[in-house]
């Protein structure tokens, strides 16, 4: 490891005997990429290949509409692997160095955030023996509160001992744990006298690989917490999105009373009748949920786009007037990766090999008991009813499997045909019931946890909003789970606002997830950014029209629109780029036709209220920020596969 400018280098000497040679055109060599260790902090978007001092040039991207002619002797990252574009027949120099920068974290919005695992947030790198120190003003009487991580390395992860210094000097010492995912919660009580200018130090030694200090904050010796914070202070507020969960679960929503603790808990709640989410698939509806926007607006619509850091989102509002802001989701979309951690102070993602509903509420429970004074924006995300839907206590899938090889076997093989959607489709209600029992466990378990919440006083001044990003599928219209065109089975979700200060009742009006920052903001009295849609749903209520997608990676500048305004809706097929050439697909009474069996297409008013939304949907056409452009490596694609967002299947 060496430093130069500023930057940490971790480098490798890669052996001639390491590299395989590739046939075709063109030429290359290849070897896996280092994972472990001090490479899981490295920033593989900044590397360098050289020989002695003979140093490489990356190759261009590759790009669709031209061959793919790279230069001799260029190298690139492609998914797992390095690849040096060699030169068929010429020697490879021995030994060829590698080096990647390590990821120390960036600078955003002037506060520093970094990664340590499947954690990020704002905070401190801390280097084996090397203190990171920052000069200010210590109040008398403060505590000291921060969550360090140590890093996970190959060959065991010993302890490492956390020490505070002030003023250089020893103050406090702790021993945090091994490679633990959550990291170890530290409180320090400083000199009780305080400090003008104190050089306040944090140092981690004996554990290998680089920790992280994060969030670390000053605040009094007894923090206010939910009942005791002062008159007039923000209130706390827990977001729960259910990923997949059909607002029908629910029996206020017109369930069959498989949720019996939700139930109880809705009936005390304001619950939006008529709730919608903005699209069919959690990646575009969630990035809704946190920007104000439709997913035409923002771009987050395919697993290779992530959230624009421009959008000024619910937690980077939240964070910059006070709020503690802590992330626990169940990872993959719900990530870092796609631009939905942005301003979090303390992200938390369990990835799919670890999934547990239990692990994700304690997660969420040592989040809120982690309080330093500050109120609480608390997201929770669980997949705990989507696929591979999973049974029991023990979330096990193997009835699911077995399904899913019968489904295959019938259709002779697992390639998306005809006779697979056929099979999938014979088998609907055993999928279904599959998936009913993953949310009878949820429905336990949450029940159980949100009573806990109640218990603590968290809600009597809070609130908490439990929704979902979309709904799912069992053949109602000839097709199986999500990604689907927006039928009220696919957008149709739960939105539920519990709190002391909110009158418990059933509204109606269409409301959206769209309109959950500006409601969420203005119960915190903090400031709305002019440029969110949607709507106060306190202050406001629901509004008269919502608008739910169906967009994915193969949309280009088409994208199927479900409009739904009083009880009548209509289908169109919308042109991004001519909006005025969108087309009139479909239309349904919903007061009639709850079911969308009877096409009313042919109506007046159907094709007048196309004619109507002609200004809007230039609107929603807009594309406000460019997507972020995100690289899936070989694990990546596989936890794709895993949640079924396989090639062009519907997930």
């Amino acid at each position: 490891m060496e430093a130069e400018e500023g930057v940490l280098w971790l480098s490798w000497n890669l052996a001639a005997r390491a590299w395989v040679r590739a046939p075709g055109l063109p030429p290359s060599a290849s070897l896996s990429l280092p994972r472990d260790g001090l490479a899981q902090h490295a920033d593989f978007a900044t590397v360098r290949l050289r020989a002695g001092s003979r140093h490489f040039e990356k190759a261009p991207r590759r790009r669709p509409d031209r061959p793919f002619e790279p230069p001799p002797w260029s190298f690139a990252i492609d998914g797992e692997r390095l690849v040096l574009y060699a030169p068929s027949g010429s020697p490879l120099p021995d030994p060829l160095t590698f080096s990647v920068a390590l990821d120390q974290g960036e600078s955003v919005d002037g506060e520093w955030t970094l990664a340590s695992g499947n954690v990020v947030g704002v905070g401190w790198p801390l280097w084996p023996g090397l203190t990171a120190e920052l000069r200010c003003d210590v109040p008398p009487s403060s505590v000291l509160r921060v969550l360090v991580k140590s890093a996970r390395v190959p060959g065991g992860n010993e302890p490492g001992v956390f020490r505070v210094l002030w003023d250089g000097e020893p103050l406090f010492e702790q021993v945090t744990g091994a490679g633990d995912e959550t990291g170890t919660w530290v409180e320090v009580a400083l000199p009780a006298r305080g400090g003008k200018g104190v050089r306040l130090g944090m140092v981690q030694e004996g554990a290998r690989g680089m920790a992280a200090a994060f969030d670390p904050t000053l605040g009094p010796r007894e923090p206010a917490g939910p009942l005791r914070r002062p008159l007039g202070s923000r209130p706390d507020v827990v977001l729960f999105v259910a990923d997949t969960f059909r607002a029908d679960n629910l029996s206020a929503y017109g369930g069959e009373g498989r949720t019996p603790y939700l139930d109880r808990f809705v009936e005390r709640s304001l619950r939006f009748r008529d709730a919608r989410s903005t699209a069919t698939w959690t990646l575009p509806a969630l990035a809704s949920l946190f920007s104000a926007s439709y997913p035409t607006q923002h771009g987050a619509v395919g697993p290779q786009r992530a959230l624009a850091e421009g959008f000024r989102t619910l937690a980077e509002q939240l964070r910059a007037f006070g709020y503690r802001t802590v992330g626990v989701t169940d990872s993959f979309f719900a990530s870092r990766r796609y631009g939905l951690a942005q301003g979090f102070s303390w992200f938390r993602e369990i990835p799919t090999d670890a999934w547990s509903f239990e692990k994700t509420l304690d997660e969420a429970d040592r989040a809120i008991e982690r309080d330093d004074g500050r109120p609480l924006f608390l997201f929770v995300h669980t997949y705990r009813t989507h696929k591979p839907y999973r049974v029991g206590e023990a979330e096990e899938r193997g009835a699911f499997d077995e399904l899913v090889a019968r489904v295959e076997s019938e259709a002779g093989g697992s390639r998306p045909t005809a006779a697979l959607s056929r099979a999938y489709r014979a088998h609907a209600s055993g999928f279904a019931e599959l998936y009913a029992e993953g949310v009878r466990d949820l429905d336990r378990r949450l029940g159980a946890w949100l009573s806990r919440q109640e218990e603590r006083g968290l809600f009597r001044e809070g609130l908490c909003i439990l929704t979902s990003d979309h709904g799912e599928s069992f053949d109602e219209h000839g097709d199986m789970f999500h990604r689907l065109p927006p039928w009220e089975e696919q957008i149709r979700v739960p939105l539920i606002l519990h709190g002391g200060r909110v009158e418990a009742r059933e509204a109606f009006g269409n409301a959206s997830l769209i309109d959950v920052p500006r409601t969420i903001a203005q119960y915190c009295g903090v400031p709305e950014p002019p440029d969110w849609g949607g709507r106060a749903l306190l202050s406001e209520g629901a509004g008269e029209i919502a608008f739910a997608f169906r967009m994915g990676p193969d949309a280009g500048r088409y994208s199927e629109l479900g409009v739904v305004e009083g009880r009548r809706k209509i289908f169109l097929m919308l042109d991004t780029e001519d909006p005025g050439q969108s087309e009139l697909r479909f239309a349904f009474d919903l007061a009639s036709d709850p079911e969308e069996e009877n096409d009313l297409a042919g109506k007046d008013w159907a094709r007048t209220r196309r004619e109507d939304l002609l200004p809007t949907l230039m609107k929603l056409a807009r594309r406000r920020f460019e997507p972020g452009e995100v690289t899936l490596g070989a694990r990546e694609q596989a936890g794709l596969e895993e949640l079924g967002y396989a090639g062009d299947e519907n997930p």
